[in-house]
């Protein structure tokens, strides 16, 4: 099933396109890896999938948008610098989107959070205040909170860049078993990641080109 479609997508700063005639579907079961050099578009790639840039030509669709009753959001974000909610716990910032919906979260999706906590590492830190978190510690969380956000699609810009190699195993790992239920597209540099991507995708000068599938 697919869980966001890109058609013809082109993206224009001003005089500068970014990104030119960008086609690309997202399926559920699948991880997308995307690489290029700097400058070459692959954040902006990442804001108009997600469905947080509006692209200058083109159309988007996503499964999301077809099933309201559901209250699904578009995508999940993984940022390369993620935020998390000040004042509030760990536990609480990776139920950010359940909390949004309902103010009482159901037992068992907490206990799943906390599952998901301990794969990465976080499970004692659960009741601790986001706010002393490290770098890598957040990066983690937002890694939790993407795979528990009611939604078919995971985006993520360099998700494991912040990590030492130990959690980053673990954190990838974590994020790449979602695809059970979710699509995942990621954008990276770190070969590791490449090598789990069912499809491989190189973005330069706005034009996208597909190097290796396996799904």
């Amino acid at each position: 099933m697919s869980a966001a479609s890109l058609n013809a997508v082109a993206v224009s700063f001003g005089q500068t396109q970014v990104l030119d005639g960008v086609s690309l579907e997202l399926r559920t079961g699948t991880v997308t890896g995307v690489y290029g050099p700097s400058g070459s578009g692959k954040s902006t790639l990442l804001a108009v999938a997600s469905g947080r840039l509006k692209p200058t030509r083109g159309s988007i669709t996503w499964s999301a948008d077809s099933d309201r009753t559901r209250r699904q959001l578009r995508s999940a974000w993984i940022p390369q610098s993620p935020l998390v909610l000040p004042g509030r716990t760990v536990l609480d910032n990776v139920l950010l989107a359940h909390h949004i919906r309902h103010p009482q979260v159901a037992p068992a999706i907490v206990a799943d959070a906390l599952r998901h906590l301990d794969e990465v590492g976080l499970a004692p830190l659960a009741q601790r205040n986001a706010n002393v978190l490290s770098g890598g510690e957040m990066q983690r969380l937002a890694i939790v909170r993407a795979r528990l956000a009611p939604t078919p699609l995971i985006v993520a810009d360099e998700p494991t860049g912040a990590l030492d190699l130990r959690n980053s195993s673990n954190a990838l790992a974590a994020l790449i078993a979602a695809r059970r239920s979710q699509a995942i597209l990621i954008a990276t540099h770190d070969e590791t990641i490449a090598r789990w991507c069912d499809e491989l995708y190189y973005l330069e000068s706005g034009h996208l080109s597909l190097r290796r599938h396996t799904a």
